[in-house]
This record gives C-alpha cells, sequence and structure tokens, in this order.
C-alpha cells in the first residue's frame, strides 16, 4: 500500500529557499494544501505553499534579491560583496578559501545569512571602494568592516603569493569583460594583482606563472 503521508520540507533547501516550518494558510489565502514558512538567502521570511515552493527551484529568490540583480555585471556593487564575503568563507572550492575559511575566518550570524543586514550595516559602496577587515585576523562583522579604496587595503593586506587557481580564475575573469575592482572584491586580493595581470593580458606580457597557465590553456582548448 502507497504511503500517502505529506512530504514534510522542514529544513530543506529548495532553490534559494531554506524550509524553516509548517505554518496555518495566511488568511485570504484561496490556495488549498499546506503551507510553509521560508528564508531566502538574503534573510527575507516569506510563506508559500508547498507547490510554489518546488516551482520556485530555480529562481532567483524573493523579489528583494532581484532588485539587487539590476546592474550590467548581473548584481549591485553590495550584493557582490555579500555573495563574494560568504563564498570566501563557505566554499572550499572558491580560488581565496585557503585564506579566509580555511584560516577560520568567519561571516557573523547577523550578515550570514541576510543580505539586507548587510547593507544596512555597511551602506553602498563607493566606486573604486571594495570590503576590507579591519583586521586581517579577524571576521566579517560590522565593527570590523569597511569599503576601503585600494591605498588603504594594500597598507592593510595580508601578504600572500597568488595561487595558480587565482591566477587561473583572474584570466578568465579578465577574458569575460569582468572589471578590476569586481575581480578583486570577488577573490579578495589586492587590486594591483588584478592590474599587472591584466597588464600582461592585453599586452603579452603576463607574469610567468600567468603566462605559462594561459599558453597552456590554450594549448588545450
Amino acid at each position: 500500500m502507497t504511503n500517502s503521508r505529506p512530504l514534510d520540507l522542514t529544513g530543506q533547501q529548495i532553490g534559494k529557499w531554506a524550509v524553516i516550518k509548517q505554518v496555518p494558510r495566511p488568511p485570504g489565502m484561496k490556495t488549498q494544501g499546506r503551507f510553509w514558512l521560508a528564508r531566502c538567502t538574503c534573510g527575507t521570511e516569506q510563506v508559500h505553499s508547498a507547490g510554489k515552493l518546488n516551482a520556485r527551484r530555480g529562481d532567483r529568490g524573493c523579489a528583494k534579491c532581484r532588485g539587487h540583480l539590476a546592474t550590467a555585471g548581473g548584481m549591485t556593487p553590495e550584493y557582490q560583496s555579500w555573495r563574494g564575503m560568504r563564498e570566501r568563507c563557505l566554499n572550499p572550492n572558491h580560488a581565496s578559501y585557503r585564506h579566509y575559511g580555511g584560516r577560520g575566518i568567519k561571516v557573523c550570524d547577523r550578515w550570514l545569512f541576510s543580505f539586507s543586514n548587510f547593507l544596512e550595516d555597511m551602506g553602498k559602496r563607493k566606486a573604486g571602494h571594495s570590503l576590507d577587515r579591519i583586521d586581517n585576523e579577524g571576521d566579517y562583522e560590522p565593527t570590523n568592516c569597511r569599503w576601503a579604496d585600494v591605498k588603504t587595503q594594500m597598507s592593510n593586506t595580508r601578504s600572500f603569493r597568488l595561487t595558480d587557481s587565482q591566477i587561473s580564475a583572474i584570466l578568465n575573469l579578465l577574458s569575460s569583460g569582468a572589471k578590476q575592482v569586481d575581480i578583486a572584491e570577488a577573490l579578495a586580493v589586492a587590486r594591483s594583482h588584478i592590474a599587472n595581470i591584466a597588464t600582461g593580458h592585453s599586452r603579452g606580457k603576463a607574469s610567468p606563472k600567468a603566462r605559462e597557465i594561459r599558453e597552456a590553456r590554450n594549448a588545450n582548448g
């Protein structure tokens, strides 16, 4: 006999929505079935029917999130900074993870699942600025972060050599037409590194390692 008990969605991640719990049907809602309170990756909480949640497995999140996907590069500068911060600390496959999450750098609870909180605390990102931690050994949190220009970041940059994966990622992003400041933000490396590789990328005089990686890629392509 087939088990017809309704599926419990509590705790599931459906697209950009984390299902928190089942809730009563909202007043005035004509849709039948079960309803769930879910949290978008930006922190916004909404009630959805089970059918609507399943239909949103591949969407871009809530309306507030879609409002941040408004630039030629696909997202606002502030949203890009928030997403890059989380990727560096949470994604082991990120090119800069070893320098962040890999060495214990974390994102504070207030910002971890809420872009709205991040934007409220940090404000708008000025042109030519990127997210900077005042104490390079500290976490991403309101009291340890600021928008900083290249000069400020250079005086505060933890010294390390670019890895092969970082150089490869930089070359890929340069080839796609990404701006240097956005690449530096996404990979959390000094903009001077991006500029050096960009000069070689456009003039054929990249660093030996960058040139080696590019030549190997061309040979395999």
